[in-house]
């Protein structure tokens, strides 16, 4: 039964409309860096339609490297999930970082 509902919830991470790869280079300039770029304007606007092709539990799942970790702006990815109107999910985290407070 577990490894069903894992193995279905892979599959809809592998079909999902957007790949990871279009989502970061939608979305990356927002959450990297010390300052990064303000979520406003079309570049804001093709973030969040990428964030909303792909289920948030497939981003979520995946613990980041520790070397990606240091380049992204926990503030920034909060803004940015909370501009696109997308809930936190449940623990609060997200890629191996802790979003809630």
């Amino acid at each position: 039964m577990v490894t069903e509902l894992l193995n279905s919830a892979t599959v809809a991470c592998e079909k999902a409309a957007v790949s990871q790869e279009a989502l970061m280079a939608a979305c990356q300039a927002y959450v990297v860096g010390a300052t990064p770029l303000p979520m406003w304007g079309p570049g804001a606007s093709a973030c969040c339609t990428a964030l909303r092709g792909r289920p948030l539990s497939c981003l979520c799942s995946q613990t980041l490297p520790s070397y990606v970790q240091q380049l992204v702006n926990v503030k920034a990815v909060k803004n940015v999930l909370q501009t696109c109107d997308l809930q936190l999910p449940a623990d609060n985290t997200c890629g191996g970082f802790k979003l809630g407070d």
